[in-house]
């Protein structure tokens, strides 16, 4: 990310040791679960590329591979199945047969069970893989 928004020097200040000083799953859940939750209400593709270039210099700090982190944030950057800003679910909701508020439900209910088998799953899975 560009060094003139400021926002490198902000995550490093005061995110940094939030994640740095907990175990590794714990970090791979909450950049998981800030995935998940700003895809459903931005640009999936703008969603990972950030994610990639911010949490790269975790890696090291946090004991994480980052081939790992790369999956996770690849994979939970995709997951937009709750609000109609995430485009399949706009399609759904636009059909005049569809309930917004089913829609909304069993998003919800997805998006949680797909993000705690993504990180449940690719965490050990991926650490037999990539070792360090």
């Amino acid at each position: 990310s560009e060094s003139t928004t400021g926002i490198p020097q902000w995550l490093s200040t005061y995110v940094g040791p939030i994640l740095t000083n907990g175990s590794p799953l714990f970090t791979l859940t909450i950049i998981a679960a800030i995935c998940v939750v700003l895809t459903n209400i931005m640009n999936n593709v703008a969603v990972g590329a950030v994610f990639c270039t911010i949490c790269a210099p975790l890696c090291e700090s946090a004991g994480l591979n980052p081939y790992i982190m790369t999956m996770v944030i690849t994979m939970c950057s995709q997951m937009g199945f709750t609000t109609p800003a995430a485009f399949p679910i706009a399609l759904a909701t636009s059909d005049e047969y569809c309930n917004s508020n089913y829609v909304l439900r069993h998003g919800l209910s997805m998006t949680a069970l797909s993000l705690i088998v993504s990180v449940l799953l690719i965490y050990p899975l991926s650490a037999l893989v990539f070792h360090p």
